[in-house]
């Protein structure tokens, strides 16, 4: 499991120096903001996951991006089924 954290470090890592050698003005990257970033994420990533408050946060937003998401299959649904009563398709061709 170990391994997979450090796979990721250095994919992040790689990412970084990968964007700053496509960069045209490599002398305009703030390297302190950028690891301020990266590690807000991490500190952000962890309080997240890693804690019950955390936990009840995320677990909510999952329930209320799930209902989001059954609206779009209802609204789906019902369009599909205006053009499948109007025969504007069919699944032959």
């Amino acid at each position: 499991m170990l391994e997979y954290k450090f796979l990721s470090f250095g994919g992040l890592l790689i990412f970084i120096l990968v964007s700053w050698g496509l960069s045209v003005n490599r002398r305009v990257i703030h390297w302190r903001i950028l690891f301020w970033g990266v590690a807000l994420q991490f500190i952000f990533a962890l309080l997240i996951l890693k804690t019950g408050p955390g936990m009840v946060v995320f677990n909510f937003a999952n329930v209320v991006m799930t209902k989001i998401l059954d609206f779009t299959l209802i609204g789906a649904g019902a369009l599909l089924q205006f053009f499948v009563a109007n025969r504007l398709f069919s699944a032959v061709g």
